[in-house]
């Protein structure tokens, strides 16, 4: 079984949350935790991620996986709009979660609202 959480966002408290926190049971449930970004970065004009405040979304996006990475995570979704801008821009996500052994995973949904998941790097 795999505890996964889907709120990742630069606003979360560092590991290992508050006792009583879905946060908590995440960092408990080592290792087999995972996570999926709260929002998509690049292109949001109210800065979901980041609580409300403006960051540049690359930054955004980082700092979010990174906070997942904190808790132990192995494997983090994000949108695949995300995972491409990200290379664009030079802020690649992937290394940093490869370099701590967590694949990333961009997530994508479709006017259909169908999640389609597809492994970072070959989207």
């Amino acid at each position: 079984m795999i505890v996964q959480r889907n709120a990742l966002s630069t606003c979360i408290l560092l590991p290992p949350g508050d006792e009583f926190s879905v946060w908590n049971l995440l960092w408990i449930s080592q290792p087999d935790v995972a996570g999926q970004m709260l929002y998509f970065c690049f292109g949001d004009p109210n800065y979901t991620v980041n609580c409300g405040v403006p960051i540049d979304p690359a930054l955004a996006l980082m700092a979010a996986v990174d906070r997942g990475i904190l808790y132990g995570m192995k494997y983090v979704e994000v949108y695949q709009t995300d995972a491409k801008k990200s290379r664009t821009e030079r802020n690649d996500v992937s290394p940093l979660i490869a370099h701590r052994n967590a694949p990333a995973l961009p997530l994508e949904r479709s006017s259909s609202h169908v999640q389609e998941h597809v492994r970072a790097g070959h989207c």
